[in-house]
C-alpha cells in the first residue's frame, strides 16, 4: 500500500519535471523581455519602424552614360596600338584577341561609370581580300544601354571590336 503509493509520487514528480524547467524557462525569458522594454522605452520612447527610402536608381546621369561618341575613340586608339605591326600567327592570335579586349575594357573602366557591366568582344582574322560580315542583337534597355564597334586592318589581319555597356538596375 504505502509503497506503492510513495512509487507514484515519485514517478509523477518525475513526469512533472520537463514542465516545471520549461516553466522557469519561459519566466525568465519573460523578465529579459520585460527589461528590453524597458530599455526601449528608455533609450528615446517606444520602439518605431525605421523607413528607409528607396535607393534604386533606374537611369545615370547623362555624364555617366555609357555613349558611343566617347568610347568609339577609345576602342580604335587600342586597336591601333596593340594592332599596328601585329602579325596574323593562328598560335598567338587568340593571345592577342583576349590581350586586346582586356586593354579595351580596361581603358573603359577608367571613364567609371557607375552601375556599368562592360562585355568586350574582339575577332581577329586573317587578311586575304574577303568580306566579313559582322552582326549583333541585344535585348536591353535602349534609354540605358549601348554599344560601340570599331574595324581595323593591316596587311595581315583584321579586327573588329565590340564593346557593350549595360546599365545595372
Amino acid at each position: 500500500g504505502m509503497a506503492q503509493k510513495r512509487a507514484q509520487d515519485v514517478l509523477s514528480t518525475a513526469e512533472l519535471w520537463p514542465i516545471l524547467a520549461c516553466s522557469r524557462l519561459l519566466s525568465t525569458l519573460d523578465r529579459a523581455c520585460q527589461r528590453l522594454e524597458h530599455c526601449t522605452r528608455v533609450a528615446g520612447g517606444m520602439a518605431q519602424k525605421r523607413v528607409e527610402e528607396n535607393t534604386y536608381v533606374i537611369h545615370p546621369e547623362y555624364r555617366k552614360k555609357f555613349r558611343t561618341d566617347v568610347a568609339r575613340p577609345i576602342i580604335k586608339e587600342v586597336l591601333q596600338t596593340k594592332l599596328d605591326k601585329a602579325q596574323y600567327n593562328i598560335e598567338t592570335t587568340q593571345v592577342l584577341a583576349k590581350q586586346v579586349a582586356d586593354d579595351i575594357k580596361d581603358r573603359l573602366k577608367e571613364l567609371e561609370l557607375p552601375r556599368y557591366k562592360i562585355v568586350v568582344q574582339v575577332a581577329i582574322g586573317e587578311q586575304r581580300g574577303q568580306g566579313v560580315r559582322m552582326g549583333s542583337r541585344c535585348f536591353w534597355d535602349a534609354d540605358t544601354d549601348s554599344s560601340a564597334s570599331e574595324t581595323y586592318s593591316n596587311e595581315s589581319l583584321f579586327c573588329v571590336a565590340t564593346a557593350y555597356g549595360v546599365y545595372l538596375y
